[in-house]
Parts: C-alpha cells; sequence; structure tokens
C-alpha cells in the first residue's frame, strides 16, 4: 500500500508503523496518554546499531472539538488524583525506523520528536482539495514557521546534517496541517485489516488522520494515521478511556477528543 507523492523532499508515503491494538487513551500513570508511538507495552527492549540512519517521518496530534470549536481535556483519576490534559497538539517524529523498533521508542539516538502547540490554527480551505476526504469544519492549516517548538527532544542534529538542512528549524517553514474524518478510504482500511488481527473489534471506532503536505503539485491530503474519538462534556472533562463507537461511518465530526495513531510514515530521500 504504496502512495507516492513526490514532494518537494522527495515524500513518499511507506511503511505501516504500529501493531498496538490496544485502543485505550492510555490513562494509567505508565503511560501519559500523549499521541507518541512510543508505546512499549510488553516488548522486550533491544539495541541498536549506533547510527542513526533516518528513513521515516511519523506525525501524530490529539485535538479536542465541541460544537465544531476546539477545546481543553482534562481527567482526574478517583482513585490515585492524577490529572491529566489534553490540549491542541502536532507532533513530527522523525525515526531510524529499525533501531526505534528494537529499542521500543526508548533510545533518543534514534529519533527526532517536534511537538506543536496547534491550537491557534486556521482552518483549511476546503475546496482547494477537490473531493475533500474529512468531517466538513475539521481541517487545521498548522502554523509552524510562527509557532516554532513547543518541544523538542532526541537526535534532531543528526536529522538536519543528513538532510543537507542549517538546523532542523528548516522543518517549521514546510506547509503542515491535517483534516479528521471517517473510514472513507479502502486501501487504508485494507491496510487496517492487514495489520491487525482484532480489527474487526475496533472497526466501529476507527476513522482516519489526513496530514496536509506540500508536494511538486502544491498542498496535498494524504491518509497517514488511525484516528480515534473519546467521549467528553462540554466542559471538557474526559469521560471514558475507551473509543467511541460509530466512527467508522459517521457523517459529521463529533464532539470528543480527537487521537491519532501512526499507520503510515513518510520517508524522504536525503540530498
Amino acid at each position: 500500500t504504496d502512495t507516492d507523492t513526490d514532494t518537494d523532499t522527495d515524500t513518499d508515503t511507506d511503511t505501516d508503523t504500529d501493531a498496538d491494538t490496544d485502543t485505550d487513551v492510555d490513562t494509567d500513570t505508565g503511560d501519559t496518554g500523549d499521541t507518541s508511538v512510543e508505546d512499549t507495552g510488553d516488548e522486550v527492549i533491544g539495541t541498536g546499531d549506533g547510527e542513526m540512519n533516518f528513513d521515516i517521518l511519523l506525525t501524530q496530534s490529539h485535538s479536542a472539538w465541541w460544537d465544531g470549536e476546539r477545546i481543553d481535556v482534562t481527567w482526574t483519576d478517583t482513585e490515585t488524583g492524577t490529572v491529566m490534559s489534553w490540549g491542541q497538539q502536532f507532533v513530527l517524529l522523525f525515526v531510524d525506523y529499525e533501531d526505534y523498533i528494537a529499542t521500543a521508542g526508548t533510545d533518543d539516538h534514534y529519533y527526532c520528536k517536534l511537538t506543536y502547540n496547534v491550537g491557534t490554527s486556521s482552518a483549511l480551505d476546503e475546496t482547494a482539495y477537490g473531493t475533500w476526504p474529512g468531517w466538513a469544519g475539521t481541517g487545521q492549516d498548522f502554523p509552524t514557521a510562527s509557532l516554532g517548538f513547543a518541544e523538542i527532544e532526541g537526535n534532531c542534529l543528526e536529522i538536519s546534517t543528513a538532510m543537507g538542512w542549517s538546523d532542523i528549524n528548516i522543518v517549521n517553514y514546510m506547509s503542515w496541517g491535517n483534516a479528521y474524518g471517517p473510514m472513507n478510504n479502502p486501501d487504508f482500511e485494507e491496510t487496517l485489516e492487514e495489520v491487525y488481527d482484532d480489527y474487526d473489534t475496533f472497526r466501529d471506532s476507527a476513522g482516519i488522520e489526513h496530514i496536509m503536505v506540500t508536494t511538486t503539485d502544491g498542498d496535498v491530503l494524504i491518509p497517514l494515521n488511525l484516528l480515534f474519538i473519546y467521549e467528553i462534556d462540554a466542559e471538557g472533562n474526559l469521560l471514558d478511556t475507551e473509543p467511541m463507537p460509530g466512527i467508522h461511518d459517521a457523517t459529521e465530526a463529533p464532539n470528543g477528543l480527537y487521537i491519532s495513531r501512526s499507520l503510515f510514515g513518510l520517508s524522504f530521500d536525503s540530498p
């Protein structure tokens, strides 16, 4: 399921990245509930080869919506009193895929993670993308150039060097955005059926996050990530840590906490 996009950075969609079938929002204290793919579960953690050979860029986000407006979400563990929160964030995760998987995402030598707070994003022009793949009103144009990173971690220097960039800030001046929608892409769903043995158990809760990138043909939306939505109330309280049903075929954007998980990545060819 390889979809070439041939961007100005020679980008194409490549490998499936995560076969984790745990769909809950991960509110236990061992997992911060963020959108990273650093979900070690019960994996045996190995070691890498010592070299950062960047080959895949993963993208993820979390965002919460109520009646078309972005809101923040909180959850309190009634047993421990631990409070967790989710704002509007977008993550770029550059990885040496083989070593990243081997080390279960625990060794920052094999990744560079850039996090943006995107609550001030403007709406994408939905008429500029042909047939709009997402729900109306969910397209966001992330102003990464003006925002800069909220957080930066990992081996970002070697990423810049490999790509021939002066520094990692070059990424901020590329176009980034997203749109959320139902499971309306047969090729995407076919990959889910191949990757997840238990896909039928959460099929009704699965949607798609489309990522906006700039190509030689202009800005395009690419279906990259699996989307789950979690029930909230109007005050931004998380009500359920299991994903909501009815997302697969939903015709309008539901109220809820939207959390995506990487299914495909973007592969860059260094100069």
